[in-house]
């Protein structure tokens, strides 16, 4: 599909339920289907919630402004 590698952090456009607008977000690459489509999980900034969020450990070596877990 792209020239991504699984576990590398994207920054995709993601629309707004308004429909007018669209916001970037950083996600993580987890798999790529033969239909070429991905699968990717949410990074946020909003602190861990839950003992399934993952800390980014070294989140500004990984391009992130914030401490960040993955979702």
């Amino acid at each position: 599909m792209t020239d991504y590698n699984l576990g590398e952090i994207l920054l995709l456009s993601f629309p707004h339920s308004e429909g007018n607008k669209e916001t970037k977000r950083p996600v993580l690459l987890l798999a790529e289907t033969d239909k070429k489509d991905i699968v990717v999980s949410k990074i946020t900034s909003v602190s861990q919630r839950s003992k399934h969020d993952v800390a980014v450990e070294d989140w500004q070596k990984a391009g992130l402004l914030f401490p960040s877990v993955i979702r």
